[in-house]
């Protein structure tokens, strides 16, 4: 068990860089939207289906590029929009470095191996800031917290899990 209560992820990386072989596939995001403060009224809840693949071209040795999708079906096509593109680039035995864009914005982020948790935070347009923590918890799960501070409206927090799908059963 850890200081918080919790057991150790069953997940261990050689390298940093290796959790971009973990991450690519297909997952289920499922959420739950709070106002964040006050009383953390409940606003709603989301799912929704995500692939990440890893790039072939992207990358070397030390650094690995992934492109997280949605797709949506209507009618007879397919509607692709991706959520992010990333490059992971090992920094030292125990931590990668997360270089981002979302929605054209360039951001950044970390994976440490240690607590196997993927942090990025990125800023949109100097009137909000969104910070994500994915936790690795096993080979097929992830936790999830978002904090959206922002200026303009309501702040909101996100907590959820995505879980690892096989999409021959959907």
């Amino acid at each position: 068990m850890t200081a918080t209560g919790s057991p150790p992820s069953s997940v261990q990386f050689q390298r940093p860089i290796d959790v971009s072989r973990y991450l690519v596939g297909a997952w289920k995001r499922s959420l739950e939207e709070r106002d964040f403060g006050g009383t953390f009224q409940f606003q709603r809840t989301s799912n929704l289906v995500i692939h990440i693949r890893e790039d072939p071209a992207g990358g070397d040795g030390r650094s690995r590029v992934l492109h997280w999708t949605t797709e949506k079906t209507v009618g007879q096509r397919t509607e692709s929009r991706i959520m992010y593109s990333m490059t992971l680039t090992a920094k030292s035995p125990t931590e990668a470095s997360i270089a981002y864009d979302y929605e054209g914005a360039p951001c950044e982020g970390r994976f440490v191996a240690g607590p196997n948790a993927l942090v990025m935070t990125h800023v949109d347009n100097a009137a909000a800031v969104v910070s994500l923590t994915y936790r690795i918890l096993d080979g097929n799960t992830m936790a999830l917290s978002v904090a959206e501070c922002d200026s303009t409206g309501p702040s909101r927090l996100l907590t959820g899990l995505m879980h690892r799908i096989d999409l021959t059963q959907y």
